[in-house]
């Protein structure tokens, strides 16, 4: 009788070969979440970097602006002639000065929080309005004083510089306006995450 090999049972025996797998690089992870104190932080640094961008704007605004002169006469003080289109142009500045103050610090959002974009996104906005209103009151202290103390001593055709301010209010809006509108622009052109892409803190 002749012997045959005996053959392995698949449910005792070990296979004669390992199976076959592939390079192992490491342990996998998912991504992980951004931390909340990152996101503070872009938050914060955004607002600040607003509240400095106003300071700027402000002094800006104030040495650009044309000056708009009254004239003491008897009865009280009138605007000169061509006192209309200065007005015009100090709406005009100021809302040409937000845009820009806007578009920059959108790209500061997106630079140093394109990881945290809701933060950033907060951050760019409040930091925009917080640019508005702090450039508005700097181009006041800093533009001419208001006249209205000094109308009551004046002689008539003494001539004074009108304080500094605006009459369309919605140009405050001009910075948070092109920051949010620049920054989603940006988002929404970025390539996608990759999948397995991790976020650090």
């Amino acid at each position: 009788m002749t012997d045959q090999p005996s053959v392995p049972s698949p449910a005792t025996d070990p296979p004669v070969l390992p199976p076959v797998t592939g390079p192992v690089t490491g342990p996998v992870t998912g991504p992980t979440k951004p931390s909340r104190l990152g996101a503070l932080r872009v938050g914060a640094a955004l607002v600040l970097a607003g509240v400095v961008a106003g300071v700027v704007m402000g002094a800006v605004w104030a040495w650009v602006t044309p000056k708009v002169w009254l004239v003491v006469r008897s009865d009280g003080a009138y605007p000169q002639p061509s006192a209309q289109g200065r007005w015009f142009a100090a709406d005009g500045w100021f809302l040409v000065l937000g845009l820009a103050v806007g578009v920059l610090l959108a790209v500061c959002a997106w630079v140093w929080g394109r990881r945290f974009p809701v933060a950033a996104l907060l951050g760019l906005t409040l930091g925009c309005l917080l640019a508005a209103v702090v450039a508005w009151v700097t181009g006041g202290v800093l533009g001419p004083n208001d006249p209205t103390s000094l109308l009551a001593s004046a002689t008539p055709g003494t001539q004074f510089a009108q304080a500094l301010g605006l009459r369309a209010m919605a140009v405050l809006l001009g910075p948070a306006i092109a920051g949010v509108a620049v920054f989603v622009a940006a988002a929404a052109a970025a390539p996608p995450r990759e999948p397995d892409e991790t976020i650090a803190p």
